[in-house]
């Protein structure tokens, strides 16, 4: 799974990376896209 978000966003960064999200590579552009997060998710979830 992936998401973008702003790094001004301080507290939803640190809410992604406790939930095992961790920074990629941009994988799109856009006026918000300033840090993108990647997961990788259990097939049994």
């Amino acid at each position: 799974m992936v998401l973008n978000t702003r790094l001004d966003l301080v507290e939803a960064r640190s809410l992604y990376v406790r939930h095992g999200y961790r920074e990629i590579p941009a994988y799109c552009t856009g006026l918000y896209v300033e840090i993108c997060y990647g997961k990788d998710l259990d097939p049994a979830d």
